[in-house]
């Protein structure tokens, strides 16, 4: 292909196409290490974001843990611990449900607010230990941001809670399956398995739609006697605030806290909606949580990347893993940024190398142009075009003048082709089915035409030539096809054109048979026109059967006579003078086809009256008591339309016994008399 392109194009395309490949090559390159150099950077500062995140959610963790073991080593808590299980067992075996009723059911205020209600007016020991103490903890709560804290009797009741859920006053060896963690806790604690336990974010039985976690230690006496177990609530909330700050994830990034039991747990920030979805899926995570910081990138649904920063977190033996992802069209958008800018001023730079090779081009091309112009006109059959360059001495020069020597030949072999072309143009598109055979009459060409006609006449002739194909006759003896043609080829000596017919199974073919001389008036072969005449002559008989036997006329919109044949002729008499031009009114009445219908009143009613070519009866002027005839009017029309002439044709039925000719125009009606009137 670009061997087919002039050197006026080649040259500045080279040029351009080395500077364009220049250009896209350093910028590919180029883009590539900015690339790299970005990704490695937007992954360290994701795992810088990730780790800032899981160093924040320790100190927020760490710092529930110390207060905790602050309000643990406070005399308030110990002697609290001792005041409530004391008095929640004065209250006798009714405790659950007369406190449950105290402060659940009888609370009033609503379930989010119970904290607010300090105690029952029933005077019992539970309610003042709840009235001396309840505010303290109801603003430890409240300062701390805990969802509740809650005190389990060494039984594994719980004896207080702040917030005053459905969990209060219950055994938590009656606990669900959902609140395994604070049963859990209870028991780690209480079986001195542990001094210090944290659960997982599991789902609240307080507020099913967010987590929460139980931090948990007992409350011992100076003995070391465990009187109770302190234990906390803390909500998710205070990790998701961590994590769904904004500073360093961009427009699409997104940070959460993922565990081994439940997968992500916090809230995602959702800003960048083309993320959502794609977080590591549970199984990933959990197998994530044991190893060190590392980048995962994952391919989103849309085929949108996505990089993912992660940091492992180990609170009390609970694993916890930090994830920070961000879109990576976003981390590589300063790449694409400087990739734009250099493909602007590399177009800048290849506009200049492009007006630099186009001024060279011309430069050195332009004798070449000048007679790739000429070849042009040469090629388009302009052989009278000046051919220009002729002069020069070098290859230019040569070339010119081996082009104005072709320019003469072919504008000798013109005059030829031309003549040439027209002749197979008129064989190959005539109508006629056309054969050409040598002076050996071998077939040497047939046109399409013929090829056609061989094709509607392949049965008959597979009976004379085995296994005949119409588009494999060239090559064969003419004899095969036309038996006797070496005679035909004897009697063309004397006369100019012979002419032929052929039997061929029931169909009659005439062909027309012409020598080919060249131009020293030898005998080079020879030209047949193959043509079936097999219809013609049906259509011959047919018209002489017409004309013969039944009796036709033809009038004039007019309604005159204007020709008629021989049988109709017979009907009008010896003297056909006495018809021919006379008008209908005078010759003939008709009816329509029904017997007892009335007659057509003159010319102009019979032609209106009739539909198309519908047959009708007549009878001779004023011969009503006569047999009528069936006859059909047929209308013939110009090219535009018009009306020409009226064509009378009788319909073969029982022969009539009138005569057309009243007795003063001439002889009876030349039919067998005695038929009665239809």
């Amino acid at each position: 292909m670009f061997n087919n392109i002039s050197i006026g194009v080649k040259l500045p395309l080279v040029i351009v196409l080395i500077g364009l490949i220049s250009i896209l090559g350093a910028e590919a390159i180029a883009t590539a290490n900015t690339r790299a150099t970005i990704m490695v950077t937007g992954e360290d500062r994701l795992l810088a974001v990730a780790e800032s995140r899981a160093t924040e959610v320790r100190r927020e963790l760490d710092a529930i843990r110390a207060d905790l073991k602050g309000m643990r080593e406070n005399p308030v808590i110990l002697d609290a611990a001792r005041a409530f299980v004391t008095a929640w067992q004065l209250h006798g075996p009714d405790a659950r449900d007369e406190l449950r009723r105290l402060y659940l059911d009888d609370n009033p205020n609503p379930q989010s607010q119970r904290l607010q209600f300090n105690g029952a007016d029933d005077r019992s020991a539970y309610s003042l230990v709840h009235l001396r103490y309840h505010r303290f903890f109801r603003a430890k709560t409240q300062a701390q941001r805990y969802k509740d804290i809650l005190l389990i009797a060494p039984d594994g009741r719980i004896v207080y809670s702040v917030a005053k859920t459905e969990e209060f006053g219950t055994d938590i060896d009656d606990f669900p399956v959902g609140q395994a963690g604070l049963v859990r806790a209870v028991r780690l604690v209480q079986g001195g398995t542990m001094d210090e336990v944290m659960t997982e974010f599991l789902i609240d039985p307080a507020a099913p739609g967010s987590r929460s976690a139980i931090f948990a230690l007992p409350v011992t006496s100076p003995f070391g006697t465990v009187e109770a177990v302190l234990a906390v609530r803390v909500s998710i909330t205070r990790i998701d605030e961590i994590m769904q700050r904004p500073a360093g994830l961009g427009r699409t990034g997104e940070a959460f806290l993922t565990d081994a039991y439940s997968g992500r747990i916090s809230v995602l920030r959702r800003v960048a909606p083309a993320l959502t979805g794609r977080i590591p899926a549970p199984d990933a995570e959990r197998r994530n949580l044991g190893r060190g910081r590392q980048i995962i990138v994952q391919e989103g649904p849309n085929g949108a990347g996505i990089v993912s920063a992660h940091v492992p977190l180990d609170i009390l033996g609970r694993y916890f893993g930090v994830y920070v992802q961000q879109a990576r069209g976003e981390i590589l958008a300063p790449a694409e940024v400087l990739r734009d800018k250099m493909l602007v001023e590399g177009a800048m730079v290849l506009s200049l190398v492009t007006i630099f090779g186009v001024l060279l081009a011309r430069g050195i091309s332009r004798p070449l142009l000048r007679v790739d112009e000429a070849m042009g006109l040469v090629a388009s059959r302009d052989y009278l075009a000046d051919i220009p360059d002729r002069r020069r001495n070098d290859e230019i020069g040569q070339i010119a003048r081996r082009l104005d020597s072709f320019r003469a030949t072919l504008l000798e072999a013109e005059s030829y082709e031309r003549e040439i072309a027209f002749k197979g143009a008129a064989f190959e598109q005539s109508p006629a089915a056309l054969m050409l055979v040598d002076a050996n009459l071998t077939i040497i060409y047939v046109n399409a035409r013929m090829i056609a006609f061989l094709r509607a006449h392949r049965i008959a002739l597979d009976r004379h030539v085995p296994d005949f194909t119409p588009e494999l006759s060239i090559g064969r003896p003419l004899e095969l096809l036309f038996p006797g043609s070496r005679s035909v080829r004897g009697r063309l000596e004397e006369a100019e054109l012979v002419t032929e017919h052929l039997q061929l199974g029931s169909a009659h073919l005439q062909i027309d048979c012409g020598l080919i001389r060249d131009s020293l008036r030898e005998v080079v072969g020879m030209l047949l026109s193959w043509t079936d005449i097999t219809d013609r002559q049906k259509q011959n008989a047919l018209s002489q059967v017409l004309e013969t036997q039944t009796p036709l006329a033809s009038f004039s919109p007019d309604g005159r006579l204007v020709e008629m044949n021989a049988p109709f002729r017979a009907l009008a008499g010896p003297d056909r003078s006495l018809v021919l031009g006379t008008h209908w009114d005078h010759i003939l009445s008709a009816w329509p086809e029904e017997p007892d219908a009335p007659q057509f009143t003159d010319w102009a009613d019979l032609k209106s009256g009739l539909n198309g070519d519908a047959a009708f009866r007549i009878a001779p002027k004023g011969g009503q008591d006569a047999d009528t005839a069936r006859v059909a009017l047929h209308r013939v029309r110009d090219i535009d339309g018009r009306l020409q002439s009226l064509i009378l044709v009788f319909v073969p039925e029982r022969k009539p016994s009138w005569s057309l000719v009243s007795p003063d125009l001439g002889p009876a009606w030349p039919y067998a008399a005695g038929e009665g009137r239809t």
